[in-house]
């Protein structure tokens, strides 16, 4: 029986409450994190709340979504969006900028 106990205590770290407690704190960080990333794909979009994120018209979204330029859902006779379906559709149409140098 000794031997057992030896070898459970060579194995313990002398600050183990400490460390559990401290990847308790980055489980829990790391799933609100991962929740609030589920409820924006989540989110649908109505046609004024995309026009003031966008800082564009109504008019303008309801263009795009006529001639399918935008992702968008049809409930019925309304229109709503993605905001994960936004974000990528965003991130396609971003460019990067090019230095070049001038002689």
């Amino acid at each position: 029986m000794k031997n057992v106990e030896i070898i459970e205590t060579e194995f313990v770290h002398p600050n183990w409450e400490k460390r559990v407690e401290e990847a308790c704190k980055t489980m829990t960080q790391l799933l609100v994190k991962y929740n609030n990333q589920l409820e924006k794909k989540k989110k649908l979009l109505t046609v004024q709340d995309l026009a003031d994120q966008l800082s564009v018209t109504e008019s303008t979204i309801y263009s795009w979504t006529h001639k399918r330029l935008i992702p968008f859902v049809k409930l019925g006779t309304r229109v709503r969006f993605r905001q994960d379906k936004i974000d990528a559709w965003l991130n396609r149409r971003s460019f990067n900028v090019k230095k070049y140098k001038i002689e």
